[in-house]
């Protein structure tokens, strides 16, 4: 059985990418053995699927194809820096989202609901939107964690940046050494207001 490691994500515009792009560049410097993400591949993640039959696919594609006519856009915008889980030990690099998060959430846990008949377990933990830009790997010692992490939440955000969310995306996720290469299955747009 053939299968496609899948995930379901809101595009960013270049005007983000450039911001998130500077960011990267004021710390890979400093912090040269963390994994920052490529700015091409960052993405707002709804909801991660692993890996999915060719038989799920069509199901997919028509609950988002359904859940977007119903959609209206929304306003997006860059709004804090932020590490998981948490600033003493943290293992992934994020920036947070403002703005109409309600409309985002309301998005995301309409997603969740549709994709449960088709075989996806809602989540769990509470939807917290973010762009992840760098991911720490084990072994480094704790004062240089201690001291990035001090200095990442310090981080002054453009929080003016901001963006309309007018679709939502089926992505392919392919694993490759030198990190993960993504491609649009199918996109979704939110119905015209």
């Amino acid at each position: 059985m053939e299968y496609v490691r899948s995930f379901i994500s809101i595009d960013l515009p270049e005007n983000i990418r450039s911001e998130l792009r500077q960011l990267q560049e004021d710390f890979k410097k400093s912090f040269p053995r963390f994994k920052w993400v490529s700015v091409t591949s960052i993405h707002l993640t709804l909801k991660f699927l692993g890996n999915v039959t060719d038989s799920q696919l069509d199901p997919i594609r028509k609950e988002l194809q359904k859940i977007a006519e119903e959609q209206s856009a929304f306003r997006l915008s860059l709004k804090e820096t932020g590490l998981f889980p948490d600033i003493r030990r943290p293992r992934v690099v994020w920036v947070g989202l403002g703005d109409d998060i309600k409309a985002l959430s309301q998005l995301q846990s309409h997603i969740d609901s549709a994709l449960t008949p088709v075989g996806f377990v809602p989540e769990k933990r509470d939807f917290t939107p973010h762009l992840t830009l760098a991911r720490i790997p084990e072994g480094l010692k704790p004062p240089e964690l201690e001291d990035f992490g001090k200095q990442w939440v310090a981080v002054q955000i453009n929080t003016n940046l901001n963006f309309m969310a007018t679709s939502v995306n089926l992505m392919k996720s392919t694993l490759r050494p030198a990190g993960a290469i993504y491609d649009v299955l199918a996109s979704f747009q939110f119905k015209s207001s």
